[in-house]
């Protein structure tokens, strides 16, 4: 049975996904929402692996963009940069519904300054259907 848990970061949340990672074979985690609580919904989406996640808090914005910093060139560390070079850019595999929207959003935080590049935005990675 596939599972929708909103509020996956409340006390209700918890418990359900508790009961669920007990039956692994009765219960599939399709998806997790949360308000708020950017960090704690990344690590139930590593634990649990749902197919969709959605944080709806504006305020978790400045959590949103330290997790996406790491997939965007300006962050890119400079051995990350030489393997970019060597090898090509990260590949981002998943659904193109969310995929798409991910890149929009990554885009708008370079676009209003929100995020610390120098120079020209240039994606590290390029997205994969």
């Amino acid at each position: 049975m596939n599972l929708v848990v909103l509020g996956a970061t409340g006390s209700i949340g918890a418990s359900t996904l508790d009961v669920a990672a007990r039956h692994p074979e009765r219960y599939r985690v399709f998806a997790l929402s949360a308000h708020g609580s950017a960090d704690q919904l990344a690590r139930l989406c590593r634990r649990h692996r749902p197919r969709y996640a959605v944080l709806s808090s504006a305020a978790e914005n400045a959590e949103l963009r330290r997790a996406f910093s790491g997939i965007v060139a300006g962050n890119v560390k400079d051995q990350g940069v030489r393997l970019i070079e060597q090898h090509g850019p990260f590949e981002l595999h998943g659904d193109p519904e969310l995929l798409r929207p991910l890149d929009g959003l990554l885009e708008g935080f370079i676009r209003d300054r929100r995020m610390k590049i120098a120079g020209e935005y240039r994606p590290c990675y390029r997205l994969v259907a």
